[in-house]
């Protein structure tokens, strides 16, 4: 069970997703080439997905704070099912279109780097450490959908969506 807590607070905190293909959002004339556009706070919502076929219903608030123009994101994620409860927090720098960062997850003491792209509308990532799992987030403005798949334990997937 702590093995599944940690994978689904990687994925949630660190949107919570590069190995799924992903329907784009309708951009905004004005669409930022950084992490400016997420800033603020998001509420959420999804599922995740047991090996034997189960899934539990998660609900997140999360909080984004956009530094540096845009160019570094700070993060704080809260998620709870009926079985599980966690609080991820993560640091993220982007360079271009590379991003790098670290995750902690604070329940069980865990901690890893992050990895990956980012295109407008699109950021893939990888986390590594405690676990190691691949994750797509699509978002607008106000919007983000998150998904995640793998095989870690008893954990097998995950769908988010949050609003501002």
């Amino acid at each position: 069970m702590r093995i599944f807590s940690l994978l689904a607070s990687i994925a949630i905190a660190t949107f919570a997703v590069p190995s799924i293909e992903v329907l784009p959002f309708a951009r905004s004339s004005a669409w930022a080439a950084n992490f400016s556009s997420i800033n603020g706070s998001w509420k959420g919502s999804g599922r995740l997905r047991l090996d034997d076929g189960s899934s539990e219903v998660l609900r997140c608030l999360a909080y984004y704070n956009p530094k540096d123009g845009g160019q570094k994101l700070g993060m704080a994620v809260r998620c709870a099912s009926t079985s599980y409860k966690f609080e991820f927090r993560s640091q993220l720098s982007l360079d271009g279109q590379r991003v790098t960062g670290s995750w902690e997850e604070r329940n069980f003491n865990a901690e890893g780097e992050i990895s990956g792209t980012f295109k407008p509308g699109v950021i893939s990532l990888t986390a590594t450490g405690g676990i190691e799992t691949a994750m797509d987030v699509t978002y607008s403005d106000t919007m983000q959908e998150v998904k995640m798949t793998g095989a870690f334990g008893t954990f097998k997937g995950m769908t988010l969506s949050f609003t501002k």
